[in-house]
């Protein structure tokens, strides 16, 4: 099989005139034409839930990318694996790969069904924020309850907000 390094792709969601540009860590060519996608993580990966959930999309987008057409060179119809594989000093190596059910969630979409399913996510989002009467969000995904580090959250005044409800101020 093939196996493709670095590899840097973009495509336009509908007509929207929005762009998708992303670089896969790496990308395996399958015998069968089928691909696997390596994303390498030196911190932490999302968990698989949020993987699968689409909490954290962007292995699948990355999929769903490559079934596109995205990349230039890969002529793909099948996404047989989605993979992270954490390095990171001093603790080892791990691969948790998307689509495998796990012993606390069997109910997993395969990962060709997964990249569909962010792709369409991913479309119905930008649909909506075409109408210039909806509001953007500035934590639409938070991770943990107490995080306080988004990009935006200064602009929200989140820690502000927070503080008086944690506390019980009006």
């Amino acid at each position: 099989h093939t196996k493709l390094v670095e590899q840097a792709g973009q495509i336009n969601i509908g007509t929207s005139g929005f762009v998708v540009k992303g670089r896969a860590d790496r990308i395996d060519i399958m015998r069968d034409g089928s691909i696997s996608i390596i994303d390498y993580k030196t911190g932490t990966n999302p968990s698989i839930g949020q993987a699968n959930s689409l909490i954290a999309p962007q292995l699948p987008i990355e999929g769903a990318m490559v079934l596109r057409g995205a990349f230039t060179g890969i002529d793909c119809k099948n996404i047989r694996e989605l993979v992270y594989v954490r390095l990171r000093p001093g603790d080892g190596f791990k691969a948790d790969s998307l689509g495998a059910p796990s012993s606390r969630n069997k109910d997993v979409l395969e990962p060709d069904a997964l990249c569909r399913k962010a792709w369409a996510s991913l479309d119905a989002l930008v649909q909506a924020y075409q109408n210039p009467n909806k509001g953007y969000l500035s934590r639409a995904r938070p991770f943990k309850q107490g995080e306080l580090n988004g990009d935006y959250d200064h602009l929200a005044r989140v820690l502000e907000w927070s503080v008086g409800d944690e506390e019980g101020f009006e």
